[in-house]
Order: C-alpha cells, then structure tokens, then sequence
C-alpha cells in the first residue's frame, strides 16, 4: 500500500512540476523552466525509488519487532508464575502485519509433558493478546 501511496504520490507532484515548468519556459519566456522541472522530476523519482529499496531490503533481510512489542512479550512471559527464566526472545516480521516470535524459556519445577504442553499453549495465547500482528509463537523449552 505505501508502495502505491508513495508512486501516485510522485506522480501527481511531478505533474504538477511539469506543468509548472513548461509554463514557465512557454508563457514566462524562461528557457531553463522545462530543464530544471525535468531535473526536479528525476530527484523527486530518485528520492521515491531509494525510500521503497530502502523498506523493501528490511522485510527482505528480516526485521525485528519494536521494541515497545517485544518488551510486551518479554513481560507476558516473564509474568507467568510457571516460567523460570527466559533465556532468547526473538522477533521477526513476516509481513507488514505479520510478526513471528520465538522464545526460549525455562519452566520451574519438573512438570509432566501435558502440564508443559497446557502451559505453552496459555502462554501462546497470551503473547497473541500482546498484538494483534502476532500470528507465529514458537515456544522452546529447556529442561
């Protein structure tokens, strides 16, 4: 979306520097009006296209949550009375309204497998409730 907001955006602009410019060079009699609009349009171009590469290459190489929404999680995680330690909390997004977050944790005592499983999927649940751009919650624990 920002793509298309960003591209009409420098189109409408660089028409109206067009205009602008031959108006200039035709009814003002200033023969430079034409270029310099041109040169003017090719900045604003250079300008949207290194913005765009720019957010293109972080969801391409994986960026990580805000921190404002990974110390939200940390919090739901270290809050429950079953967690130890958290050893690694790791973000990453997905898309733009997608964020995967893996975390490692430590659960107190030497609780059954089912208790482990009942845990991981409240605490899943609960780190869903942090966001609503959290889709992914992979939980590991360590023994």
């Amino acid at each position: 979306m920002i793509a298309v907001l960003l591209e009409d955006g420098a189109a409408m602009i660089g028409l109206g520097v067009a205009a602008i410019g031959v108006t200039g060079a035709a009814f003002l009699h200033l023969p430079w009006a034409d270029g310099g609009a041109s040169v003017a349009i090719g900045l604003l171009l250079m300008c949207v296209a290194g913005f765009l590469a720019n957010e293109v290459r972080s969801l391409i190489a994986g960026e990580a949550a805000a921190p404002s929404i990974v110390e939200a999680v940390r919090k739901v995680v270290e809050a429950d009375p079953r967690v130890e330690t958290v050893d690694d909390l790791m973000s990453l997004h997905l898309g733009p309204r997608t964020i995967l977050f893996a975390v490692t944790l430590k659960f107190k005592g030497d609780g059954s497998g089912e208790d482990i499983q009942r845990a991981a999927g409240e605490l899943t649940r609960k780190i869903k409730q942090a966001d609503p751009r959290i889709a992914l919650v992979f939980l590991r624990p360590e023994a």
